[in-house]
């Protein structure tokens, strides 16, 4: 699935995951450098606050899910608040939460659509 497709979806998703780029352009350039000039730089920057590619995926995933389906995405550290924010706007029928990672830090956003437990 391609977040900035806006064409009508083959194929309902179950579940969808995704992994995109979350790094805005001054933590980019705070970025070690065996990150910063090894790794693709489409592949780590997404805007001037790492939420751009983010922002698009929630905004066009919800017809590609089933009725009970769920997202999960890896989102940058300081970023939980504003993602769950943006989440529970497009998906206000959903139980939105976040996932830490082993430091404490908010690194999942979690969408569940299947409030029934079904």
């Amino acid at each position: 699935m391609d977040a900035g497709n806006d064409g009508d979806p083959r194929e309902l998703a179950q579940l969808i995951v995704a992994n995109l780029p979350y790094v805005g352009e001054d933590e980019y350039a705070a970025l070690a450098p065996d990150i910063r000039l090894y790794e693709p730089r489409q592949a780590l920057l997404s805007g001037a606050d790492g939420l751009d590619a983010i922002r698009r995926l929630l905004q066009t995933a919800r017809p590609y899910l089933v009725k009970d389906g769920a997202l999960l995405l890896e989102i940058g550290a300081g970023q939980g608040r504003a993602v769950a924010e943006r989440a529970a706007h497009h998906f206000p029928d959903a139980e939105v939460s976040l996932l830490p990672d082993y430091s404490g830090r908010d690194r999942v956003l979690c969408v569940d659509l299947d409030l029934n437990g079904t």
